[in-house]
């Protein structure tokens, strides 16, 4: 290595170290991803190099101008500090560049590869319109472009025009990845409702293979599918793999507006076979929406955006910045009454815990006050034991509020009559979305354990919400002016035994 390239390694190196920082904006440190200035970014992909995790995301930064979506890039060690890397993909002469992928070509199937460097290749569409005496056609075309640098400088494919459909410009790429049993590519496009399979050797020339669509999911709101996710999952104990398609549509959430679900089923390279279940949800709050996944070392790791379709440019706080949710670790079990995706933080986030704060145990109705006021961000953590109260004098609901200083409330907990978990904005003044402040979000749980844990990360932007080890995931975006520094436990109907709690500042 000759000493000016030495030189520069550690120049990068030391930059990279000195810029895993945590986003800080007005003040209060969030330690979620956020894109300053790059409103309504949805990721584009989620992988690992072996050393690094890349983070991509389409992001459209000036909505008011023609053709000016693009992508950024972000990379991470941990999944938890970010530094905010060069936009990668700009519009071109082919207008914006659209929602895709990104993969390592580790065994150089391209040919992008050089000196024993394996490509990155990002995948996208763009469209072409052809006019006729007769007609009009919309082509769909395959960009690609591929870095030799960890995605720092990007040179585009213009060898060949990759032509994937005609007469339709509404389909976008999801996902690109490696299908092991078969020794080849798999891409997926998806549309309005259904998403097409495509293989190849090479990247280069695609055959289609098949077509899914919902067929099973009869409980539905009517709407269109917006952004897709397809991967493995292996459970634990059986060793049995499945194939999850995670579907985000622009309405049909189970709160409101936008969200995700999935449908498990077999996947032989070709055709997708959905197992005969109800479909679910990915998360049962109002604000997690077009989620990616990673594979890690035999783990699955989601990263969603927190938004919804009807909160885009509904105050100037959620045009500045998009945030994405706390990477999340996914698994699979299979229970009596079917599969069940469970979600909870990633491990790692346990590094950024701080002072805690335990809290008494005891049994109570009414209100138990958390006097000390919190510094955002922070996490609860509760446990109640739902086994050695009498049956006439147990609560029948219980949980957190959160307030602000101004007044604004956000109560979070479980109803143990109607067996749910759930988030009220009833008392949110500063709601970003003010036409469904009074609306309640739910996430069905049978309690049939002997205690009920809680566990919530409260940061600047957003609540998450965690129980039933995993089972129920709950993610609500909240605005900036929404510091809830205040904290009370409360029991409604009856009592409840608080068995064990605590309160841990989240460190910057």
């Amino acid at each position: 290595m000759s000493i000016r390239l030495a030189f520069s390694v550690v120049l990068i190196m030391l930059f990279v170290r000195c810029n895993f920082s945590h986003e800080k904006v007005s003040g209060i440190t969030s330690i979620h991803f956020t894109t300053d200035g790059m409103g309504n970014s949805i990721p584009s992909g989620l992988l690992f190099d072996g050393v690094k995790h890349h983070l991509f995301y389409q992001s459209d930064s000036d909505s008011s101008k023609e053709h000016s979506l693009h992508w950024g890039h972000a990379i991470s060690t941990d999944l938890i500090h970010w530094q905010k890397l060069p936009g990668t993909l700009f519009p071109d002469s082919l207008k914006s560049v659209h929602f895709g992928n990104v993969v390592i070509d580790g065994d150089n199937s391209s040919g992008f590869g050089k000196n024993g460097v394996s490509a990155m290749i990002a995948f996208y569409t763009y469209n072409k319109t052809e006019t006729t005496q007769s007609e009009t056609l919309n082509h769909l075309y395959l960009g690609i472009t591929y870095s030799l640098d960890e995605g720092r400088t990007w040179e585009k494919y213009i060898r060949k025009s990759i032509l994937l459909a005609s007469g339709t410009i509404e389909y976008k790429i999801s996902r690109v990845f490696w299908h092991e049993e078969t020794q080849q590519w798999i891409m997926t496009l998806t549309g309005r409702n259904d998403i097409r399979f495509y293989s190849s050797d090479n990247f280069v020339n695609w055959q289609f293979k098949s077509t899914f669509g919902y067929t099973i999911d009869k409980d539905r709101d009517a709407g269109n599918w917006e952004y897709t996710d397809f991967f493995p999952l292996t459970i634990e104990e059986t060793k049995e793999t499945k194939w999850i398609l995670l579907v985000s549509y622009n309405s049909g959430n189970p709160s409101s507006g936008s969200g995700s679900k999935w449908v498990v089923g077999d996947f032989d390279g070709y055709t997708f076979h959905p197992a005969k279940e109800k479909i679910k949800a990915v998360d049962y709050g109002r604000d997690n929406f077009a989620g990616v996944t990673s594979s890690l070392n035999d783990k699955c790791i989601f990263m969603g955006c927190i938004n919804n379709s009807q909160q885009f440019n509904q105050s100037a706080d959620s045009k500045l910045t998009s945030t994405f949710t706390l990477p999340r670790k996914l698994s699979l079990v299979r229970e009596f009454n079917g599969y069940i995706i469970k979600s909870e933080p990633i491990e790692a986030i346990d590094q950024l815990r701080g002072k805690r704060k335990l809290l008494a145990t005891k049994d109570f109705r009414g209100i138990l006050e958390i006097r000390e006021k919190q510094k955002l961000p922070y996490e609860i953590n509760l446990t109640f034991n739902t086994n050695t109260l009498k049956w006439l004098d147990f609560a029948e609901k219980f949980g957190v509020e959160l307030s602000s200083e101004s007044g604004d409330k956000m109560i979070i907990g479980y109803n143990h009559y109607s067996r749910v978990f759930f988030i009220s904005r009833l008392n949110a003044k500063n709601s970003i979305q003010p036409d469904k402040s009074m609306e309640i979000d739910y996430a069905p749980y049978i309690d049939n354990q002997p205690t009920i844990e809680i566990r919530l990360i409260v940061d600047k932007t957003s609540v998450e919400l965690f129980s039933g080890k995993g089972s129920v995931a709950m993610t609500e975006k909240i605005s900036p002016a929404m510091v809830f520094n205040k904290i009370k436990l409360f029991a409604d109907g009856g009592k409840i035994s608080l068995k064990e709690g605590n309160v841990i500042g989240l460190r910057n």
